[in-house]
């Protein structure tokens, strides 16, 4: 299955070429307090796949997602104290 034909066609979401960030958060009252995950296999969110053929490595790329983001807001945070220069006194 095709999952970029799935996300693009209108009959599925609405304007599917317009930045909606919750689009796929389900905002009903029963699902008020659930949290959404990036590794959650959902047939309405394809990025790693559905069901029996889900992406085994999912998990794992959003570890490393993770761990790339963090690394570099702290090579900033470095940066950034590193051209601050604090007088003693």
């Amino acid at each position: 299955m095709a999952a970029h034909g799935v996300h693009m066609d209108e009959s599925n979401y609405p304007n599917p070429t317009s930045f909606q960030p919750f689009r796929f958060v389900d905002k009903t009252k029963e699902n008020a307090g659930r949290k959404v995950g990036m590794t959650a296999i959902q047939a309405d969110w394809l990025a790693f796949g559905y069901g029996r053929r889900a992406c085994p490595g999912r998990i794992f790329a959003t570890t490393v997602f993770r761990v790339v983001g963090f690394t570099d807001v702290l090579r900033w945070l470095s940066y950034l104290l590193s051209m601050t220069s604090f007088s003693k006194g």
